[in-house]
């Protein structure tokens, strides 16, 4: 159970991260308010990182489930795993 915590907590975080970097993006590349190269690029670095946060977590999500189904059934409950 500890581990899936914590890929809850992985997958939680990525997503605010994705959130923070897409708005910090989205603000500076506004029309009415251009702004300088560095937080634009921090922004992306967030975007980029925190993608990667939520898509190690959903994987690891994933790998639990797909154990316990496997585990509780057998064979997957006959949906194509093997």
């Amino acid at each position: 159970m500890g581990s899936m915590r914590r890929f809850i907590f992985l997958t939680f975080l990525g997503e605010i991260a994705t959130l923070a970097g897409h708005g910090v993006v989205s603000l500076g590349l506004h029309p009415y308010r251009l702004d300088s190269l560095a937080p634009l690029l921090q922004g992306c670095a967030v975007l980029v990182f925190g993608t990667a946060m939520f898509g190690s977590g959903s994987r690891g999500l994933r790998e639990i489930n797909e154990r316990f189904w496997r585990g509780y059934c057998g064979t997957g409950m006959g949906l194509g795993w093997r």
